[in-house]
């Protein structure tokens, strides 16, 4: 039980060097906050002298949600295992589609906004498609952090009625994540780290136990 408790702590906190990896491309490629509060026009201006870094940037997100998708699910088996099986089960059917939404968006941005933006190097304006994808991918986006931080909402519960890995834990996946789901469905500022810190607090509690 140990031994797997440590393995799902380290998946769960394998998502850190992807988000390191993450952060450095994007600041080095000029993906910062100035790049994301310009119109489509302007970033799609800027996106082709940089596809190789904007395709890493929706891969890396493919690869965290490979990473949370296993490491919770694991974790909810563990849960059950404890005696929790009903508030573990709603956290990963919370979290589940919702990934499937993160892997979406982040399929859509890779393939097809480099293309829109190589159009509209060639022939001076945006394919009429463009804009569309972009704000799908943006709704997908807002649904995994909304989404991904009520499942953890839901664990956190989990957590705290069984004690394992820790009460500490269960109660920071409860304040964050309602105080994090509350805040993207309210505000249209957020982005995808907004889902990392419950499973990076879970995945040290895993370590610790």
């Amino acid at each position: 039980m140990i031994e797997d408790t440590v393995i799902v702590g380290v998946v769960l906190l394998a998502v850190v060097p992807f988000v390191v990896w993450d952060a450095v491309s994007s600041l080095l490629a000029g993906f910062d906050n100035a790049f994301w509060a310009r119109s489509l026009d302007d970033k799609m201006d800027y996106i082709p002298d940089r596809q190789a870094a904007w395709h890493r940037l929706g891969i890396v997100w493919i690869f965290i949600g490979v990473l949370l998708s296993a490491g919770f699910m694991a974790f909810t088996f563990q849960l059950a295992s404890e005696g929790e099986p009903v508030w573990a089960a709603i956290g990963f059917g919370t979290f589940l589609p919702v990934a499937v939404a993160l892997f979406l968006g982040a399929t859509l941005m890779v393939a097809t906004v480099a293309d829109a933006a190589e159009d509209r190097r060639k022939t001076g304006s945006i394919p009429g498609w463009a804009q569309p994808v972009w704000r799908t991918a943006w709704w997908l986006e807002r649904a995994f952090v909304i989404g991904a931080n009520l499942a953890y909402v839901a664990w956190g519960i989990a957590i705290v009625a069984t004690g394992f890995p820790a009460v500490w834990a269960g109660w920071v996946a409860i304040v964050s994540g309602a105080l994090i789901a509350i805040w993207a469905s309210l505000r249209n500022y957020f982005f995808q780290h907004m889902a990392l810190l419950t499973p990076i607090v879970i995945g040290v509690a895993l370590l610790l136990y």
